[in-house]
């Protein structure tokens, strides 16, 4: 950008790729002076060489020019490659072992191009198959954008229920109960149907804490699994990840089996 050119700033994020500098941080981080800064056009990629491992590497398909700062390496394809078809392949496990396999810096890991330049490609030479392959992969991905969409929207419309159910019940008809048709009170949490009850966890429920177990008697396969902080996430209790076991359990560690519809708590981390 040696003209200075009254550009909007960009970055690269692993999960939304090209994204304004302001929208995405809330402020501009980027100096006032942007003659260092590269320019980027319509179908032209970017990656940050310390970020390239954890995804940061984008084609920008909408912004027609932009400024990305000095830390990015920006290239194109030649025009015997479908630039989309390149996106789809960035996207591979085949590119994504090559850049862990070529990343350098003890410190902090970062890939420059000419390494980059140096990955092997496999590409149909024809650009209509090119493009057939680039079209079937978009039109999944909308597919998939559509279809995350709708779970986002009945998420939100189960949140909403949730909080109807919970807090206000329903009749006997099945209908949601209203204060215009039934009587409330107040209560710490909020109005509650009047013969409704607020009571401690403590009092509908027997708490036990967890037990540590000794991990020299860890073993990866057993008759036991362990369950730890990270089986849980968001709610779920995945069992398929830290698989840790033991293969037989003292008197003193059966009473801390997990049983069906037992409640986990994570002292530490996520619920």
């Amino acid at each position: 950008n040696i003209t200075n050119k009254k550009l909007l700033v960009f970055s690269i994020t692993n999960v939304k790729g090209f994204v304004l500098q302001d929208e995405y941080f809330s402020h501009n981080i980027h100096s006032k002076k942007t003659t260092n800064y590269k320019i980027f056009r319509e179908n032209y990629f970017g990656y940050n060489p310390a970020r390239i491992n954890v995804g940061s590497i984008a084609l920008s398909e909408k912004q027609r020019e932009g400024l990305l700062s000095p830390m990015y390496v920006i290239f194109k394809t030649k025009s015997t490659l479908n630039p989309k078809y390149l996106k789809y392949f960035i996207q591979t496990s085949h590119f994504k072992n090559n850049v862990i396999n070529n990343v350098a810096g003890s410190v902090r890991e970062s890939l420059n191009y000419s390494s980059l330049e140096m990955f092997d490609f496999s590409y149909p030479i024809s650009i209509s198959e090119q493009n057939r392959n680039a079209e079937i992969l978009e039109t999944v991905d909308e597919t998939i954008e559509k279809t995350d969409a709708i779970i986002e929207k009945y998420k939100r419309i189960k949140q909403g229920l949730m909080q109807e159910l919970l807090t206000r019940g329903i009749d006997e008809n099945g209908k949601i109960r209203s204060e215009e048709t039934h009587k409330f009170k107040d209560s710490p949490l909020g109005r509650i149907p009047e013969k409704w009850e607020i009571v401690k966890v403590k009092d509908i429920g027997e708490i036990e804490g967890g037990y540590a177990f000794k991990s020299d008697s860890f073993l990866l396969n057993g008759e036991y699994q362990v369950i730890k902080i990270g089986n849980l996430y968001k709610g779920i209790l995945d069992l398929k990840k830290n698989l840790t076991y033991l293969n037989t359990l003292n008197e003193q560690e059966e009473k801390y089996t997990l049983k069906h519809l037992e409640i986990l708590i994570t002292l530490t981390g996520t619920i």
